[in-house]
Protein backbone atom coordinates (compact mmCIF):
# COMPACT_ATOMS: atom_id res chain seq x y z
CA UNK A 1 0.00 0.00 0.00
CA UNK A 2 1.26 3.20 -0.88
CA UNK A 3 1.11 6.40 0.68
CA UNK A 4 0.06 9.92 -0.85
CA UNK A 5 1.75 13.00 0.65
CA UNK A 6 -1.06 16.03 0.84
CA UNK A 7 0.15 19.53 1.75
CA UNK A 8 -1.02 20.02 5.13
CA UNK A 9 -3.12 23.22 4.84
CA UNK A 10 -6.22 21.73 6.14
CA UNK A 11 -4.35 20.79 9.56
CA UNK A 12 -2.74 24.21 9.78
CA UNK A 13 -6.00 25.84 9.17
CA UNK A 14 -7.62 23.52 11.93
CA UNK A 15 -5.27 24.56 14.31
CA UNK A 16 -5.75 28.51 14.11
CA UNK A 17 -9.39 28.27 13.79
CA UNK A 18 -10.75 25.82 16.10
CA UNK A 19 -9.22 27.39 19.24
CA UNK A 20 -10.82 30.52 17.73
CA UNK A 21 -14.30 28.86 17.29
CA UNK A 22 -13.77 27.18 20.83
CA UNK A 23 -13.07 30.56 22.77
CA UNK A 24 -16.14 32.36 20.94
CA UNK A 25 -18.17 29.28 22.58
CA UNK A 26 -16.64 30.10 25.46
CA UNK A 27 -17.32 33.84 25.86
CA UNK A 28 -20.52 33.27 24.21
CA UNK A 29 -21.72 30.77 27.18
CA UNK A 30 -19.96 33.32 29.61
CA UNK A 31 -22.48 36.52 28.21
CA UNK A 32 -25.15 34.37 28.52
CA UNK A 33 -24.54 33.83 32.21
CA UNK A 34 -23.78 37.56 32.67
CA UNK A 35 -27.53 38.18 30.76
CA UNK A 36 -29.16 35.48 33.11
CA UNK A 37 -27.79 36.78 35.88
CA UNK A 38 -28.54 40.55 34.87
CA UNK A 39 -32.47 39.54 34.17
CA UNK A 40 -32.83 38.00 37.20
CA UNK A 41 -31.50 40.78 39.18
CA UNK A 42 -33.98 43.17 37.43
CA UNK A 43 -37.25 40.79 38.47
CA UNK A 44 -36.14 40.63 41.85
CA UNK A 45 -35.75 44.81 42.40
CA UNK A 46 -38.84 45.03 40.43
CA UNK A 47 -40.89 42.31 42.48
CA UNK A 48 -39.34 44.30 46.01
CA UNK A 49 -40.44 47.34 44.23
CA UNK A 50 -43.24 46.78 43.55
CA UNK A 51 -44.24 45.02 47.21
CA UNK A 52 -42.96 47.86 49.04
CA UNK A 53 -45.44 50.14 46.80
CA UNK A 54 -48.35 48.20 47.15
CA UNK A 55 -48.14 48.76 51.69
CA UNK A 56 -49.34 51.73 51.35
CA UNK A 57 -50.90 52.22 54.87
CA UNK A 58 -47.35 51.32 56.50
CA UNK A 59 -44.77 53.98 57.96
CA UNK A 60 -41.43 54.42 56.91
CA UNK A 61 -40.19 52.69 60.29
CA UNK A 62 -42.32 49.83 59.91
CA UNK A 63 -41.86 49.38 55.79
CA UNK A 64 -38.44 49.94 56.42
CA UNK A 65 -38.41 46.86 59.35
CA UNK A 66 -40.37 44.70 57.08
CA UNK A 67 -38.10 45.01 53.93
CA UNK A 68 -34.99 44.40 55.52
CA UNK A 69 -36.50 41.39 57.38
CA UNK A 70 -38.20 39.65 54.42
CA UNK A 71 -38.36 41.40 51.11
CA UNK A 72 -34.56 42.75 50.40
CA UNK A 73 -33.53 38.89 50.85
CA UNK A 74 -33.26 36.75 47.81
CA UNK A 75 -32.14 33.66 46.97
CA UNK A 76 -28.83 34.26 46.09
CA UNK A 77 -28.45 30.29 45.32
CA UNK A 78 -30.58 31.10 41.81
CA UNK A 79 -27.74 33.55 40.29
CA UNK A 80 -24.84 31.54 38.10
CA UNK A 81 -22.26 33.75 38.61
CA UNK A 82 -23.11 36.98 39.99
CA UNK A 83 -21.77 38.72 43.23
CA UNK A 84 -24.23 40.71 44.39
CA UNK A 85 -24.36 43.73 46.76
CA UNK A 86 -26.63 44.15 49.41
CA UNK A 87 -29.77 46.13 47.73
CA UNK A 88 -30.16 49.97 48.41
CA UNK A 89 -33.89 51.12 49.11
CA UNK A 90 -34.80 55.04 50.15
CA UNK A 91 -39.02 56.30 50.89
CA UNK A 92 -38.96 59.59 49.99
CA UNK A 93 -42.53 61.10 49.72
CA UNK A 94 -44.03 58.37 48.86
CA UNK A 95 -41.79 57.05 46.04
CA UNK A 96 -40.68 53.78 46.84
CA UNK A 97 -37.15 52.99 45.37
CA UNK A 98 -34.83 50.25 45.35
CA UNK A 99 -31.54 49.36 43.99
CA UNK A 100 -29.08 46.46 43.47
CA UNK A 101 -25.12 45.98 41.70
CA UNK A 102 -24.26 43.17 40.91
CA UNK A 103 -20.73 42.19 39.40
CA UNK A 104 -19.18 39.64 37.33
CA UNK A 105 -15.71 38.69 37.26
CA UNK A 106 -13.93 39.12 33.21
CA UNK A 107 -13.12 35.49 32.21
CA UNK A 108 -9.45 35.15 32.95
CA UNK A 109 -9.55 38.10 35.05
CA UNK A 110 -7.65 36.02 37.91
CA UNK A 111 -4.37 35.90 36.04
CA UNK A 112 -3.92 39.37 36.00
CA UNK A 113 -2.79 41.60 39.47
CA UNK A 114 -6.21 43.23 39.48
CA UNK A 115 -9.16 42.11 38.74
CA UNK A 116 -11.96 43.23 36.23
CA UNK A 117 -15.73 43.05 36.70
CA UNK A 118 -18.58 43.31 34.29
CA UNK A 119 -21.27 45.23 36.87
CA UNK A 120 -24.87 45.89 36.08
CA UNK A 121 -26.97 47.78 38.39
CA UNK A 122 -31.36 47.55 38.68
CA UNK A 123 -33.67 49.87 40.33
CA UNK A 124 -36.80 50.48 40.26
CA UNK A 125 -38.88 53.12 41.43
CA UNK A 126 -42.82 52.88 42.64
CA UNK A 127 -44.88 55.55 43.85
CA UNK A 128 -46.95 54.49 46.92
CA UNK A 129 -50.74 54.86 46.13
CA UNK A 130 -53.76 55.04 48.51
CA UNK A 131 -56.57 53.11 47.06
CA UNK A 132 -59.21 55.10 49.10
CA UNK A 133 -57.75 58.72 46.92
CA UNK A 134 -57.61 56.34 43.57
CA UNK A 135 -61.51 55.59 44.13
CA UNK A 136 -62.50 59.37 45.10
CA UNK A 137 -60.42 60.39 41.79
CA UNK A 138 -62.22 58.59 40.24
CA UNK A 139 -65.40 59.09 41.82
CA UNK A 140 -64.91 62.81 41.18
CA UNK A 141 -63.85 62.45 37.34
CA UNK A 142 -66.58 60.27 36.23
CA UNK A 143 -68.90 62.78 37.88
CA UNK A 144 -67.42 65.61 35.86
CA UNK A 145 -67.08 63.79 32.75
CA UNK A 146 -71.15 62.98 33.14
CA UNK A 147 -71.80 66.58 33.90
CA UNK A 148 -69.71 67.33 30.91
CA UNK A 149 -71.94 64.72 28.43
CA UNK A 150 -74.94 65.75 29.44
CA UNK A 151 -74.10 69.28 29.15
CA UNK A 152 -72.96 68.49 25.66
CA UNK A 153 -75.88 66.43 24.35
CA UNK A 154 -78.46 69.29 26.20
CA UNK A 155 -76.83 71.95 23.83
CA UNK A 156 -76.20 69.86 20.47
CA UNK A 157 -79.88 68.48 21.34
CA UNK A 158 -81.25 72.43 21.70
CA UNK A 159 -79.32 73.26 18.28
CA UNK A 160 -81.36 70.59 16.60
CA UNK A 161 -84.79 71.09 16.96
CA UNK A 162 -84.38 74.80 16.43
Amino acid sequence: MQRKNYKAYFTVEAAVLYPIVLGVIVLMTYLLFFQYDRCLLEQDMGRAAVRSGSRWMQKKEELNRQLQEKDMFFDTEKYIAWESELPVWKLEKNQVTVEQTGRMPYPFSEIAEVPRYWSAKAAFQVKRNNPVEILRNSQRYRGKTEETTESDNKENTSGAVQ
